[in-house]
């Protein structure tokens, strides 16, 4: 076989051989680049399924101690404080009938902003279940029902009942004299409004 030494296509210039190995170096690059992104998603999964798996699982674990020592160890804590709860929560309605005396004051300065002409204040009182009486005397039974209605109508008290009304005819002063203990409750609007 003869072989020649003489090329029948002519040269390639420089900027066509430069624009040739670019592309090969581009084909090249473009063949590596998804197989290397498709080895290092390989890696991350492989990582997961060795490490994170197992300290996740260890953490689990420990997890799962904790909480089957708290349910056994602790379940005399847990109880007692679960009793303190439920008696804290049902000492919440006798917590709010705590009010201080001078709601009482205030109350009945704005039922009777003027003295009433032969009703006379004997005094003022706080019942265990909360409630305040006032003790009044008078010489008529109808002014004790007006002013027992006339609590029952202000906005500052609730649940009104007349809980006694009396004659003493012992008494040397005023034989005729009836006295009469109106109770009631004050509504919690009226304290927030006048705290």
């Amino acid at each position: 076989m003869n072989t020649f030494s003489f090329n029948l296509i002519p040269k390639k210039s420089e900027q066509e051989v430069q624009k040739e190995e670019k592309r090969d170096k581009t084909s090249v690059w473009t063949a590596i680049l998804p197989l290397t992104g498709v080895s290092v998603w390989l890696l991350l999964v492989l990582f997961n399924g060795v490490v994170v798996d197992g300290v996740k699982a260890n953490w689990e674990e420990s997890i799962a101690q904790k909480e089957n020592r708290i349910d056994t160890e602790y379940l005399a804590v847990r109880v007692q404080h679960g009793e303190l709860v439920l008696k804290t929560k049902s000492l919440a309605t006798l917590i709010t009938l705590d009010i201080k005396p001078e709601t009482l004051f205030v109350l009945t300065e704005q039922i009777f902003p003027e003295p009433e002409p032969g009703v006379r204040i004997i005094g003022y009182g706080r019942n265990d279940d909360g409630s305040f009486s006032i003790r009044l005397a008078t010489d008529d039974y109808q002014k004790i029902a007006e002013i027992a209605r006339r609590f029952s109508n202000y906005e500052g008290a609730n649940l009104v009942t007349i809980e006694s009304v009396a004659t003493d005819p012992t008494s040397e002063d005023n034989p005729d004299e009836i006295q009469a203990t109106i109770k009631f409750f004050i509504n919690v609007e009226f304290i927030e409004g006048n705290a």
